[in-house]
């Protein structure tokens, strides 16, 4: 429909193509001066086409899971570049803008990433020893990564284990070695273990740093599989764990060779 540049008026009528565009007096949806049809969905003006589209630049894609700009649809991210107006939020992962991965620590300045939920943690890289509790591979020191855990048969947290191919030590030299995906995603691989039908890694450090249960209960320590005994027949009330073998056990602590002295520390 032809219309002037002076007046919009007899574009008022055309479906869809309220503006008139002066260059060639046809009433088209928008123009780049015009965009008043342009809403919802489609909020800005392609002035090429003079059609009302969803973006014409990344600018215009706001949200963390759309945040490129291509054909003038809002989609996911290919490239960390595209990701770089998303405030916090810089790197591309799966086609989401998020803070950090585990491949891509760099915005976390030093601490390790949370592969769990993409995020900056406040830990340390490397910081972390054997089985102490873990978010994240990085956040183990070198040749440790963050593996699930069980209790028993039921799962009980990840923490740093150390990988079998680099060697074990007592009491983490339990048989089978269990084998397991880090929760940061390295492949399958066995790991240095403990015994997780009998005690899991607060009661071993417990034991390791001498926690002791003054009123000489178990549940004075706090932790699965934890035991009040007394430790090579002369520490009384202090908290260890049932064994098999002295694998299981820190290197001074042996296992006690029968019933109801079969715990590490045991006579």
């Amino acid at each position: 429909m032809q219309c002037s540049a002076s007046s919009h008026a007899a574009c008022t009528a055309a479906s869809g193509k309220p503006v008139c565009a002066a260059t060639a007096n046809t009433c088209v949806q928008c123009t780049a001066n015009d965009k008043v049809a342009c809403t919802g969905n489609t909020p800005v003006c392609d002035a090429n086409t003079n059609t009302c589209v969803e973006c014409n630049t990344n600018t215009e894609c706001p949200s963390a899971t759309k945040s490129l700009c291509a054909n003038h649809i809002c989609t996911a991210c290919a490239h960390d570049a595209d990701c770089s107006l998303i405030a916090g939020k810089n790197v591309c992962a799966s086609g989401e803008c998020v803070q950090c991965t585990a491949a891509n620590e760099t915005k976390c300045a030093g601490d390790s990433c949370n592969p769990a939920t993409k995020t900056c943690t406040t830990t340390p890289v490397a910081s972390k020893n054997v089985c102490e509790s873990c978010a994240a591979d990085s956040e183990c020191k070198a040749n440790y990564r963050c593996v699930p855990l069980f209790f028993q048969g039921n799962a009980h947290g990840s923490y740093c284990m150390k990988r079998l191919a680099t060697g074990c030590s007592q009491p983490y030299g339990f048989t089978p070695s269990f084998q397991r995906t880090s929760v940061s995603g390295s492949p399958e691989e066995k790991y240095c273990s403990i015994d997780e039908t009998k005690t899991s890694c607060e009661t071993i450090l417990g034991l390791v740093a001498g926690k002791t249960c003054p009123g000489n209960t178990d549940a004075e320590c706090g932790s699965s599989g934890a035991l009040c005994r007394t430790i090579g027949g002369l520490t009384p009330n202090r908290c260890t764990y049932a064994c098999d073998s002295s694998d299981s056990c820190p290197g001074d602590k042996a296992c006690g060779t029968a019933a109801p002295n079969d715990y590490c520390g045991g006579q």
